[in-house]
């Protein structure tokens, strides 16, 4: 059935989704093919979207042990592929290398925070001139353009806060909490997140530290 592509690289995910047959790739295999651009249409190649997300649902179907056995014919996913194969469609999945190349030092820098006083890889720490938490959402809604962020205040929008974490995209979430952990370590005190959720909140707040969500 799903004969509609998915690449995902092997750097991310050691599958290739080309067939109906499912194998793992392997780093041999070397890099996936090459995006290939609308201007090659017409000569036997397919056109090329990329996303950020896995493309079905369960997240990572169909690399995942355990899926439901009728997963494929869920509404959502069979109307995912019929897109794709009705447009000769491939769908380039790119996730934690689009993070470690920009998406974490972009989000930094759209926030204003300067340079980070602890950079240890994918983990950073931010060190602004201290202020109320009230003020810190308000830059934080003016720098991205928002009219409304979640924040769990608490100890009231006066809390001064000036080590801040960056738990961005869907590290708030409560199913990422080791790296919220990780920031605790390094004395932040205030965390400005992509997503989270009710159980992610209560991890930092149920210790003092404000979280403010953006979106993932």
């Amino acid at each position: 059935m799903y004969s509609a592509k998915e690449f995902i690289p092997h750097w991310e995910a050691p599958r290739d989704h080309d067939s109906d047959h499912h194998r793992p790739r392997d780093v041999a295999d070397g890099p996936p093919p090459r995006p290939r651009g609308n201007h090659l249409r017409g000569h036997g190649q397919s056109t090329c979207d990329r996303g950020h997300e896995s493309l079905y649902y369960p997240y990572e179907a169909p690399y995942i042990d355990r899926l439901p056995a009728d997963w494929a014919s869920w509404p959502t996913n069979q109307q995912r592929h019929d897109l794709l194969a009705a447009h000769d469609l491939t769908f380039l999945r790119l996730h934690e290398s689009v993070d470690e190349i920009c998406v974490l030092d972009n989000f930094a820098n759209v926030l204003e925070l300067g340079a980070p006083v602890v950079a240890q890889g994918l983990l950073k720490v931010y060190e602004i001139p201290r202020c109320s938490l009230g003020a810190l959402t308000s830059h934080v809604k003016a720098c991205l353009g928002l009219q409304s962020v979640r924040v769990s205040p608490v100890a009231g929008l006066d809390q001064q806060v000036h080590r801040v974490g960056l738990p961005w995209g869907g590290l708030g979430l409560f199913v990422n909490v080791g790296y919220q952990q990780e920031l605790i370590e390094r004395a932040c005190d205030v965390f400005i997140a992509g997503e989270s959720d009710n159980y992610g909140f209560r991890f930092s707040q149920e210790i003092g530290i404000p979280m403010i969500e953006t979106s993932h």
